[in-house]
């Protein structure tokens, strides 16, 4: 349901119908008015940049023509692998849609600790340093979001490149942009 329209009272009654197994309820995100929820939710299409629904439509296709994954599990949950939580704490972006960002740092903190094997290992990568160096040299920012896509990208680049925000290419780009 579009943000103007949106109704705790219905979400619940939604999900109870549907018995998913999850709870919903008023949150600090909920309490928001209708523009500061807007900028919290991200990704607007660019000039010449596919639709929301037309990037739905070519993430099911892509699914479609997947090779079946009869070797791995239906779900896997970070939060509960082995009586362990691998996930990193939960943060609040404020009032900028950068939601990708920090749900790809997010990711990429979890991973590491899964693949470490140390669910309390001490990392917290810059979610600023993705979005505000590596969307906006996409001209993304607060009003116009990011997408998935490109931020896993950026992720996947060199670690320093995420990690450090005084690497020498962040220096320069940062120069040219400011």
């Amino acid at each position: 349901m579009p943000p103007e329209q949106f109704d705790v009272a219905q979400v619940m009654a939604a999900v109870r119908q549907e018995q998913v197994g999850w709870q919903a309820g008023e949150t600090t995100m909920t309490a928001l008015p209708e523009q500061e929820r807007r900028y919290r939710l991200g990704y607007v299409p660019g000039p010449g940049e596919p639709s929301l629904a037309a990037r739905e439509q070519i993430a099911q296709a892509l699914l479609a023509r997947a090779p079946a994954a009869a070797d791995y599990p239906r779900s896997f949950d970070l939060r509960s692998v082995g009586g362990q939580n691998f996930i990193t704490p939960v943060k609040d972006q404020g009032s900028c849609g950068s939601c990708v960002a920090f749900g790809t740092i997010a990711t990429v903190e979890g991973t590491l600790r899964f693949s470490r094997s140390d669910p309390n290992l001490a990392v917290d990568y810059s979610e600023a340093h993705l979005f505000y160096c590596h969307a906006r040299a996409e001209s993304r920012n607060c009003g116009n979001g990011w997408w998935v896509d490109s931020a896993m990208a950026a992720a996947s680049a060199p670690i320093g490149r995420i990690v450090s925000p005084r690497s020498p290419d962040t220096m320069r780009s940062r120069r040219r942009t400011i």
